[in-house]
């Protein structure tokens, strides 16, 4: 008579908590790279500001109507988004610079929802 192994068998434990997380994010913000990613991420909110203000406006008046509505609503979507990016920058940066507690800085970044986004209509 054969008996198959089903594994090891272990007495029932009480579940353990999660292991705490490592915060990261305070070793980036206050870091020199930092520095870079706010000026990047800032540069990249006016960039998109000055083509959606310009350009984008001018040729979105060509598209069919169907087309200029799905790019108005993307085009708020994307505003919004950035924003949301270029608040969170200002916050950290104020962390950085002593202007903002750790402390005061997370209740403020209870206003910064950075969920994910689907599409407003399809592609």
């Amino acid at each position: 008579m054969s008996r198959q192994f089903d594994g090891w068998k272990r007495a029932p434990t009480a579940p353990s908590p999660p292991p705490a997380a490592v915060p990261l994010i305070n070793r980036l913000t206050a870091s020199p790279a930092f520095n870079d990613l706010f000026r990047e991420g800032m540069a990249l909110v006016e960039e998109a500001a000055a083509y959606l203000d310009g350009p984008g406006r001018s040729e979105s008046k060509a598209l069919p109507r169907a087309a200029a509505l799905a790019y108005a609503t993307e085009t708020v979507r994307l505003t919004t988004r950035l924003m949301q990016v270029a608040s969170w920058l200002l916050v950290r940066r104020a962390v950085n610079e002593g202007e903002l507690t750790p402390g005061q800085a997370l209740t403020e970044r209870h206003r910064v929802k950075l969920a994910r986004q689907d599409l407003a209509c399809s592609p």
